[in-house]
């Protein structure tokens, strides 16, 4: 498997073991390279990690480190119009926490990667509300892979 994949499926292990979707009943976090869903599937959670780019330089004269950068997207169809604000707030807040926990938590299965930095560079995406009443919030998260992975 890819260097690129390997990454971005032990993100989705990690994530689905951290708990922080428990309060979201059958929300799973699935890898995707294309993450199109029709509005009807959004009415619950969808959290999906895509690859998004590699940057290789140069560690030692021998080696080389990898960076690796996945989007990682909290997704989800406002119900109620009187409860959005409090539903956008708690979709929000669980970016957050995702992006938190990825920053402090090593990747399952991969001693050898450490995070480096998160961009979130879609807060939440304003056409979304608009358009379609659905919550999107992205955030662009890159590690490093220093040796090899398992």
């Amino acid at each position: 498997m890819s260097l690129v994949t390997t990454i971005a499926d032990a993100v989705v292990a990690t994530i689905n073991a951290s708990g922080l979707l428990d309060g979201f009943p059958g929300a799973v976090a699935e890898r995707s390279y294309l993450p199109r869903y029709e509005l009807r599937e959004m009415q619950a959670l969808r959290v999906t990690v895509v690859p998004k780019a590699m940057t290789t330089s140069a560690a030692t004269r021998s080696h080389a480190s990898h960076d690796i950068t996945v989007d990682v997207a909290v997704q989800k169809k406002l119900g109620n119009v009187g409860q959005a604000q409090a539903q956008q707030d708690g979709l929000m807040d669980l970016s957050e926490q995702i992006a938190a926990y990825l920053r402090r938590t090593p990747l399952v299965g991969q001693p050898n990667v450490r995070w480096v930095q998160t961009d979130h560079t879609v807060i939440y995406a304003t056409e979304h509300l608009e358009q379609m009443r659905q919550f999107t919030a992205v955030a662009a998260i890159t590690f490093r892979v220093m040796g090899d992975v398992a």
